[in-house]
């Protein structure tokens, strides 16, 4: 005991305290099933299989060192002036809510989005829908299909007027 701190062994080897518990050293825990913290605006617990929870941690810095896999089950919002994802082997976003799907960018009005680098391959899957204008900067684009009546390039106006739709071909000087 020294001070206000009081840190107490039981009859059963149960460890308990008010205040802070510091080592110098290495603390080597054998067999140990729960470590815990509980205070009145948070949680921490690391269990014995290594799980790490955390719940309410507010305007403090935490940092997560994991040399495994880290899984999240629930939600994990993320809000800061800089965030970055790196790996060097793969990355994934998934999600299989087939309604709400992944979007990025949308929260604000006029965000620039870049994907790849300047010599990226950039290859999407599957169909492509631009909602809005579509600029294609390139010496060459080419449309290509195994389709024996493909590939089909279609130029559609929706509007009820007697202006049909147009394929302008401009050369600028």
């Amino acid at each position: 005991q020294s001070g206000n701190t009081k840190i107490l062994l039981d009859d059963n080897g149960i460890i308990s305290g008010a205040g802070n518990f510091q080592t110098d050293g290495a603390l080597v825990m054998k067999d140990v099933t729960r470590i815990s913290s509980a205070g009145a605006a948070s949680f921490t617990s690391i269990d014995g299989s290594g799980d790490l929870t955390v719940a309410t941690i507010t305007n403090a810095e935490f940092t997560v060192d994991a040399s495994g896999n880290t899984d999240i089950d629930g939600t994990l919002v993320v809000d800061g002036s800089n965030i970055s994802l790196d790996s060097t082997s793969t990355l994934n976003i998934d999600n299989s809510n087939t309604s709400n799907g992944i979007t990025i960018g949308t929260a604000t009005s006029a965000v620039p989005i870049s994907i790849g680098h300047t010599t990226s391959e950039t290859t999407v899957n599957d169909n492509l829908t631009v909602t809005g204008d579509l600029a294609v900067n390139g010496d060459t684009t080419t449309f290509t299909s195994a389709n024996s009546t493909d590939p089909l390039f279609i130029v559609k106006n929706t509007t009820n007027d007697a202006n049909g739709a147009r394929l302008r071909f401009v050369k600028d000087s």
